[in-house]
């Protein structure tokens, strides 16, 4: 019986022992703690009628494995319904849905569904090992500065991050670069400083990029750019531009919707 309580206890002791893992319930303060402490996110989004959801909670979470793996991220848990917001921002679109962000709450990875262990332990272990995209990102792009790829990668990193500076500056990379390659990006990327030059309100900016557009893309999206162009210059004073952009916008568009919404702005422009 001695032999049997020395065996106890030695397992108990050289077992790793793991403290509960506290979920937070708020995103600004878990973004604060992942800066702080550097690590990554995990975040667990239920609804309350959810049923894998609470499998999830209950059963998979808790379990010895996992736990391991949690406490190298910063563990948060949020009710969907609560925060509209967010669901929009991640796209999340069914339940239970598990992301994995960087300290600064960009994505670097997505469950949706209930997990089983070996798959969430996984994925916590490639993710930790990516936990800090933009060095990660900018490691590749300083070894190849030209990259349409890489410029790309960051122009939409710095975008999703709200630093939109930054994203214009490696958008406009990606479309002037002299490399005959991701021919699809290099639109892309134009198409995108038109958007955010609008976003930030900087209409004047915005015109030539749109300009541009229409000349290095003369059948891809011209309804749409001539009506940002016409938005552009009707923030500038340009009636007249405006309204031969959206004219054009106009009998460019079969959607009945886009059409009423050009006509209204072209009314509005009659009365003024």
């Amino acid at each position: 019986m001695l032999r049997i309580v020395k065996l106890l206890v030695l397992f108990m002791v050289t077992q790793p022992l793991f403290s509960e893992i506290v979920w937070q319930n708020s995103m600004t303060r878990s973004l604060e703690i992942a800066k702080e402490k550097q690590l990554p996110i995990i975040l667990d989004i239920y609804t309350d009628w959810c049923y894998y959801c609470k499998i999830l909670e209950a059963n998979v979470f808790p379990s010895y494995e996992v736990k391991q793996e949690l406490e190298k991220f910063v563990a948060v848990r949020l009710n969907a319904e609560r925060f509209p917001t967010l669901m929009r921002k991640y796209n999340v679109r069914g339940f239970p849905t598990i992301l994995i962000l960087d300290k600064d709450g960009n994505l670097i990875d997505k469950i949706t569904g209930l997990p089983s262990k070996q798959m969430i332990i996984n994925k916590m272990r490639v993710a930790y090992k990516k936990r800090d995209v933009e060095s990660a990102l900018l490691d590749s792009w300083r070894k190849d500065p030209d990259s349409v790829v890489n410029n790309f990668k960051l122009g939409v990193f710095y975008y999703e991050a709200g630093k939109l500076e930054q994203s214009v500056s490696y958008f406009q990379r990606t479309y002037n670069s002299s490399r005959n390659e991701s021919p699809e990006l290099k639109h892309d990327s134009m198409y995108n400083v038109g958007i955010i030059k609008i976003k930030n309100e900087n209409y004047y900016e915005a015109i030539p990029v749109w300009t541009r557009y229409l000349e290095t893309y003369p059948n891809r999206d011209i309804m749409w750019a001539h009506y940002y162009r016409g938005i552009s210059y009707l923030n500038t004073g340009k009636k007249k531009d405006a309204k031969d952009d959206l004219l054009k916008a106009r009998e460019l568009t079969d959607n009945a919707a886009e059409k009423y919404k050009i006509q209204s702005i072209l009314d509005e422009l009659e009365v003024y």
